[in-house]
């Protein structure tokens, strides 16, 4: 026989409404009952059907005229240092469109407010009925965060938040390596290398990294080892790319163009550049967009999947949604070489994308 709330209810000897507020975490009643619910419906075996629980939540919705609220937390030191990070500002604002989408909305909230105490931003959620939380990526490893997890629906942005595993959803790093450095060979680029903070790699488990020397190997390119470095400054990163002879870079950081450019290093002429993570307040260059509201957007999906399912608490399973970036065509990219016959007996040699070869024949060189 299938297991309803009403099966649950009369076993309990409590009423169906007080088994289904258990269900849903709602703050009518107390942890207590929230928990012997709990435990009862998992002994006999109850399964909710995900469908009829969307349906129903969104029909109370509608009755009240309130909409369920998310939480975006935000762990920097000041209210608003996430805003100066515009990856950060996309994220959010890609959350914010897809829960107005599906009838939800979504609240800020800075552990700033309750003075970094998570413990109380905890309570103060609960109190409010706020059942589903994303983390936005932390800006250090550093960071404490105490939450009662039992009690809520959980996405993590990115791979910074490891205090367990939640669900997250992410860019698709290695993916977008591969993509940059398919852009920079088609351009006969061959002497590329990828210079980042070592938190950076870090902090995606060292996906740049792994996409950059599957990159070198599919490519044949020749095996310059990247600079992954704590020391990410001018008097560093420069050097280094005077001394591998470089054609191009790739980077987590736009502030290179202008170590390079302040150094007398002319970009692209001298050396192109693409971005890892482009946006259009970082400048005019090319890079990898890493659609940042779509990864917003998928992180309220995720977190609304779970809600529909009644899943809250820690995943016995934890799942990664990675959303692939798209290529975006700049002008610190130097133009393809094209190299044309005059005459019919004057063909190209073939050559290694990078090297620089001298013509032979009747043969002239235009940009593409």
């Amino acid at each position: 026989m299938a297991i309803s709330m009403e099966t649950i209810a009369r076993r309990l000897g409590i009423s169906k409404v007080t088994v289904s507020n258990a269900m849903r975490g709602s703050g009518r009643i107390s942890e207590a009952t929230r928990r012997r619910v709990l435990a009862a419906a998992e002994q006999m075996g109850y399964r909710p059907n995900p469908l009829v629980t969307a349906l129903m939540s969104n029909l109370r919705r509608r009755r009240s005229g309130r909409r369920c609220t998310l939480a975006f937390l935000n762990f920097f030191p000041g209210k608003d240092d996430w805003k100066e990070h515009p990856t950060f500002v996309e994220f959010h604002r890609g959350a914010t469109a897809r829960a107005e989408e599906l009838g939800y909305r979504v609240e800020l909230h800075w552990q700033g407010e309750v003075e970094g105490n998570s413990r109380r931003l905890g309570n103060i959620l609960y109190a409010r009925g706020i059942p589903g939380v994303v983390i936005a990526p932390l800006p250090s490893a550093s960071v404490r965060i105490d939450l009662d997890w039992a009690r809520l629906a959980t996405v993590a942005i990115g791979h910074t938040f490891r205090a367990f595993q939640p669900h997250r959803v992410s860019n698709h790093q290695f993916h977008s390596m591969r993509l940059a450095m398919d852009k920079l060979v088609e351009r006969g680029l061959g002497r590329i290398g990828l210079v980042l903070p070592r938190m950076d790699d870090d902090k995606v488990e060292n996906m740049w990294v792994a996409g950059y020397i599957a990159a070198q190997l599919r490519h044949g390119l020749p095996a310059i080892p990247p600079l992954a470095t704590a020391s990410f400054n001018a008097q560093t990163v420069v050097p280094w790319i005077r001394e591998q002879r470089l054609d191009a870079v790739v980077s987590t950081n736009h502030h290179i163009v202008r170590w390079m450019t302040q150094a007398g290093l002319r970009v692209p002429a001298d050396v192109s550049f693409a971005h890892l993570d482009w946006s259009p307040l970082k400048g005019a260059m090319a890079g990898v967009n890493q659609c940042s509201d779509r990864i917003g957007a998928a992180a309220v999906d995720l977190l609304i999947e779970q809600l529909n399912n009644n899943e809250l608490g820690i995943p016995a399973q934890p799942k990664t949604v990675m959303i692939d970036g798209v290529w975006h065509d700049g002008p610190s990219l130097r133009e393809a070489e094209v190299v044309e016959p005059v005459g019919l007996d004057a063909a190209p040699e073939p050559r290694t994308p990078g090297a620089r070869k001298p013509g032979r024949g009747k043969a002239r060189v235009r940009n593409a």
